[in-house]
């Protein structure tokens, strides 16, 4: 298959002895040899695969994975793709010439192994990873320290397995089995299998993400950008406050209604949305970002410790940021505590949704002060005790659309719901007016062919004792208006800064493109969907004019595609 310009070919690597000590992942070195076909007793002891015999050889403890075996039988099953592979395509390994095992920690367990006449623990002890793909390991208990073994023992007396990291050795040429050590330190034990706390840390370790504190180093270097050398901050004003403010290119917006919309247990609250009303009638609407860029130097020590982390990592019961909390949730989140930096887009729109391009959107690094901050669920209550129902006979007239949101703050609904959470009167006529406008906003792209994934009718979350182990679930009221909001002045902040990049180099653009997906994958997903929408994803596939060139470089329009420039 191609990926960009490079083509890859899949080969079948077959039975225990052909894979010749390679693990999943592995950059290896393999011979292509031609079959031998079997005959007479042969053909008769093994009908089907050459795995049988690599099998046998693998668990009777006789022979070595030295050497490949004797030759391969006349049909080793199906490729990977499915279908025979052709002859060229069978081959064993011969080396390995980059290990993968190696970048990441091996998350098994480890049973309480059989002891001898004499009450002693074996010699060695078996670990078996939780990645199927990966071979059991041996561990030498000689390897193993007494404070390692000590808690290890004291989880085998709850007859429970324990949850080990431990990392790839050796696997000798005359041996069956890999060979591997336990980390050291605190880092060796999770814990019993089963246990929540033991089971979250594997899955962390399980998808490779970065979980452990900040480096002491990070942190002050941290510290210093955000107090100055030696704590200099003074109480009235912090360093990265007085610079933003004397920065001649950074607009203060604090006065401006701002305010954000988040889940009720968002730590992290990186946008914000505004509203100025135009004596035309029209909207300018901002879409605020949290300015990270200002604190995280490219280079720094920081800045390499997030490209590691890459994203923050949100479990049930605890989030895993990708930046410091100093950062994350406190100086880069939009609290209505304090002055925040940040990058805003402003638009103007219509009371129908249209974008207008006079005066034309901008983008500005501002100063800005959020006045409330509202949850899905409670902005939903708020927008629910307004009439958001579309006119029967279309799109409410735009001259009297804003006119009527205006008046809002007149009605007793809207006054007494928001007057219940502590909301501004401001904010809640703003959020009324951004709703409206984001709603038939909605509707054009929508009647343009816009593709929506459906949202779940209610969401849940669980609810955890003390030991971290579900009690319940709580169901969250659906927040449909809430949430489409603030996915429109999203989709919109991103539309328009797409148009100003095309503007400023128009033979030039940042495409978001995916690795093909192998075949089985995309066969076992689209079977999950019903008939007729099957149909027309195959018929898509097919057809690479759809969503490739020729070349694979651009995208086409199509009816799939449109050129940013000429929506409305």
């Amino acid at each position: 298959r191609r990926e960009g310009d490079v083509t890859f070919n899949t080969y079948l690597v077959t039975g225990f002895l052909g894979r010749n000590r390679a693990f999943h992942g592995d950059e290896v070195v393999v011979s292509f040899r031609a079959r031998r076909r079997p005959t007479g007793a042969e053909a008769s002891a093994s009908p089907q695969t050459g795995e049988t015999d690599d099998h046998q050889l693998a668990t009777d403890g006789h022979t070595s994975t030295e050497g490949p075996p004797d030759g391969f039988a006349a049909d080793e099953g199906p490729s990977l793709s499915g279908e025979a592979s052709p002859l060229s395509d069978r081959c064993r390994v011969v080396g390995v010439s980059s290990r993968n095992i190696n970048k990441n920690p091996i998350l098994a367990t480890i049973a309480r192994p059989s002891r001898g006449e004499d009450g002693a623990g074996p010699e060695v002890i078996k670990a078996q990873p939780r990645d199927l793909r990966l071979a059991s390991f041996l561990v030498h208990r000689a390897d193993v320290t007494p404070s390692t073994l000590e808690q290890l023992e004291s989880i085998w007396t709850t007859d429970r397995a324990a949850l080990v990291l431990m990392s790839f050795d050796a696997w000798p040429k005359e041996a069956m089995a890999p060979e591997a050590k336990l980390l050291g330190g605190s880092d060796a034990i999770l814990g019993a299998e089963g246990d929540a706390a033991a089971e979250s840390h594997a899955i962390l370790v399980w998808h490779g993400l970065e979980h452990r504190p900040y480096a002491s180093e990070v942190v002050c270097e941290l510290e210093e950008r955000l107090n100055g050398p030696q704590g200099a901050a003074s109480a009235s004003r912090p360093p990265w406050l007085t610079e933003a403010l004397n920065d001649p290119k950074r607009r203060d917006i604090r006065d401006q209604t701002v305010f954000t919309i988040d889940p009720p247990t968002a730590k992290d609250l990186d946008d914000a949305i505004s509203l100025e009303r135009r004596s035309d009638g029209r909207a300018q609407i901002g879409v605020h970002v949290a300015d990270v860029s200002h604190f995280v130097t490219e280079g720094t020590l920081l800045d390499q410790e997030a490209r590691k982390r890459a994203t923050t990592c949100y479990l049930d019961n605890r989030v895993y940021p990708m930046l410091p909390a100093p950062l994350s949730e406190n100086v880069c989140s939009l609290l209505p505590t304090a002055p925040r930096l940040a990058f805003s887009v402003f638009f103007t729109m219509t009371a129908d949704g249209r974008l207008l391009d006079e005066p034309p959107p901008v983008i500005h690094k501002t100063i800005i002060h959020s006045k409330c901050r509202l949850d899905y669920v409670t902005a939903q209550r708020v927008l629910d005790s307004f009439d958001h129902g579309p006119s029967p006979d279309g799109p409410t007239p735009p001259a009297s659309l804003l006119h009527d949101i205006d008046a809002v703050k007149e009605l007793e609904c809207v006054r007494r719901v928001a007057g219940s959470f502590g909301i501004p009167e401001a904010v809640s006529c703003d959020l009324v007016t951004l709703s409206r406008i984001a709603q038939r906003r909605r509707e054009r792209r929508l009647q343009d062919g816009a593709v929506t994934l459906g949202r779940a009718e209610s969401e849940c979350r669980l609810i955890l004792g003390p030991d971290g182990i579900p009690e319940g679930v709580d169901e969250e009221e659906p927040s449909n208006l809430s949430h489409e909001l603030v996915e429109e002045l999203m989709i919109l902040a991103n539309h328009v800064v797409a148009k100003m990049l095309i503007a400023l180099d128009p033979h030039s653009a940042i495409l978001r493109r995916h690795k093909n997906a192998e075949t089985k994958a995309i066969k076992s997903t689209l079977d999950t969907i019903p008939a007729d929408i099957r149909r027309v994803v195959y018929e898509t596939l097919g057809r690479p004019e759809m969503h490739e060139d020729s070349d694979g470089s651009t995208l086409e329009g199509g009816g799939v595609v449109r050129d940013a420039k000429s929506y409305p």
